[in-house]
């Protein structure tokens, strides 16, 4: 007969805990950190040039169908932007209204030339945010923003490789895209839902001068390079606390099959006191 020393089970779900909160702690640091795009001090040339357009001819049509969405994109221009990620939204979610989100999966918003050298992206007041396919920012005071030189991106990717690259991007990296600014019309294939358009177009912006609805670059995305990765201490940081937790969790639930496994078991007894 074996006796199951619960003191040291106790003992182990102490340290277990411990580890728990180190590893939360952890998480919570580098969640905060790894899109701190102020804190960015090592700038690449390449992010503070004007993005290149050169007009496409003949304008030949992409036409491709996805997720129930028949999509015809007419190409306007070859187009390189470099610039620093300044925030990123992704609305291709559980909760989204539509299937085309499944296309226009992510809006990156980048900022480049005076916006970088002249230090107007680590303003203290400056907040910039995403909503509604729209890059939002305002401050009060300090060295103020170019909005011709911000721009919010909807990238169309096709590319599984590309599209591998772009899901590791986040506020605080550098990088360049090339592609084509293109128009989109998409019809519905079949029954639209109770939220999708059964036909709709968008118009892509081809200035940077612009504001408001309208401005933003569709991109139909054909490369994209991450030239420098930022917060790459608090990217390890929260990675470390993301796997740490679940290591945790995982010896937690293993740690309580044994112990019901013993308990369940003749040749074992627990002691009552």
């Amino acid at each position: 007969m074996y006796t199951y020393d619960m003191n040291l089970f106790l003992k182990i779900g102490q340290y277990r805990t411990r580890l728990f909160l180190l590893f939360l702690l952890f998480l919570l640091i580098g969640y905060f950190g790894k899109g701190s795009y102020k804190s960015i001090t090592d700038i690449r040339p390449e992010v503070l040039v004007e993005p290149v357009q050169t007009q496409v001819t003949p304008k030949t049509p992409i036409e491709f169908q996805k997720d129930g969405f028949s999509y015809t994109l007419t190409p306007l221009f070859d187009y390189r932007i470099s610039g620093l990620v300044v925030h990123r939204m992704d609305y291709n979610k559980w909760y989204s209204l539509s299937r085309t989100d499944k296309t226009f999966t992510t809006d990156l918003c980048m900022v480049w030339g005076d916006n970088i050298k002249s230090g107007a992206y680590k303003n203290k007041s400056l907040s910039i945010k995403q909503d509604f396919r729209f890059c939002l920012f305002s401050y009060w005071g300090g060295t103020p923003i170019k909005n011709e030189q911000l721009s919010n991106n909807h990238l169309i990717i096709r590319n599984s490789d590309v599209k591998k690259i772009s899901e590791g991007i986040s506020a605080g990296d550098q990088i360049r895209i090339t592609g084509k600014l293109v128009n989109v019309h998409t019809d519905v294939i079949g029954t639209a839902g109770t939220y999708e358009p059964k036909v709709a177009d968008w118009t892509t912006s081809i200035t940077r001068a612009d504001a408001s609805g309208g401005a933003c670059e569709i991109i139909y995305v054909e490369n994209i390079e991450i030239l420098k990765k930022g917060n790459v201490i608090y990217h390890t940081v929260y990675n470390i606390g993301k796997y740490g937790i679940m290591m945790v969790f995982f010896w937690y639930f293993l740690e309580m099959f044994r112990f019901v496994f013993l308990k369940n078991s003749s040749g074992y007894t627990f002691p009552t006191n």
